[in-house]
């Protein structure tokens, strides 16, 4: 996952502190410019071949796609015996409500702690904090050009989103340190806050004020549910219904065994504005998160 949002960070980084990276990206897919001194493969994650042959004379492996597809992995990377494996899920595992996503997610960590290999897990909230992000990038763009924000439900739902910055730090700590071997972190930003509050504070980042127009939830899972069928996937029926759901999590041990404190969503949100609003030949390479 060497070109996606998480991974293409954690090349530049890795490459910034002096490792030497192997970035794999998926078949046919240009190789990013930056690193120069990084080397890039070509790995089909269906075909363990391709994946053994990635992983020759690797020390270390983290594994940004979903983790969802690591199980018949799994035999390749025993094979390649690395140091470390960290593992990228997402703290989505938590939730109470039916999601075959999560059961996926859940099953796949299951088969890591049974593989006997070297791993650490880290499942991350929502992430944010740069332009590919999925989430918070959006609602910037539509608060920039509209003053009202349809809120579904009344909006209480606790979030705990994680900057990007302090996600990728965690991740290479967890890289080398002894006290991550074989253990699970769920990590989130520096304090939580309701759905509303999130909203707000995205739009008093921009300078903007933001209106609500309250949609009730059931009404927004219907239509959404017939949106899904007749193939609109702008977002799905399971998301919304999670909005009402508190998505909290516990950063002890990340900060204890990793020594990262991540920030807090005021603080992470204005980082974000700053280098959305920056010139572009200015916004260079994210700021070090630690």
């Amino acid at each position: 996952g060497a070109n996606g949002n998480v991974g293409s960070l954690l090349v530049l980084e890795l490459a910034r502190r002096g490792a030497a990276v192997v970035g794999a990206l998926r078949p046919r897919r240009a190789p990013p410019r930056e690193p120069a001194a990084a080397a890039w493969v070509e790995v089909e994650l269906a075909s363990p071949d391709s994946l053994g042959a990635a992983l020759e004379r690797v020390d270390a492996v983290i594994w940004t796609p979903s983790v969802g597809l690591v199980p018949p992995c799994l035999p390749a990377l025993a094979k390649a015996k690395p140091a470390r494996v960290v593992f990228i899920s997402s703290a989505s595992v938590h939730t109470t409500l039916p999601s075959s996503g999560a059961r996926t997610k859940r099953a796949a960590e299951a088969a890591i702690r049974e593989s006997g290999l070297c791993y650490t897990i880290v499942r991350p909230t929502m992430i944010y904090g740069n332009a590919r992000d999925r989430n918070v990038s959006r609602l910037l763009g539509y608060l920039e050009r509209f003053p009202v924000f349809p809120l579904f439900g009344d909006g209480s739902g606790l979030m705990q989103p994680v900057f990007i910055e302090d996600l990728v730090e965690a991740i290479l700590r967890a890289v080398a340190s002894p006290r991550a071997m074989r253990a699970t972190y769920d990590i989130g930003g520096k304090t939580s806050l309701t759905y509303r509050e999130l909203v707000e504070s995205a739009a008093a980042a921009l300078g903007r004020r933001v209106r609500f127009a309250r949609v009730p939830l059931g009404l927004a899972a219907g239509s959404l549910r017939l949106a899904n069928r007749l193939g609109l996937r702008f977002l799905r029926e399971e998301q919304v219904h999670r909005l009402s759901e508190d998505k909290v999590v516990d950063n002890g041990r990340v900060m204890v065994d990793l020594g990262v404190a991540p920030r807090g969503f005021a603080e992470g949100i204005a980082e974000q504005v700053r280098v959305r609003r920056a010139p572009r030949r200015a916004r260079g390479r994210p700021r070090g998160a630690g």
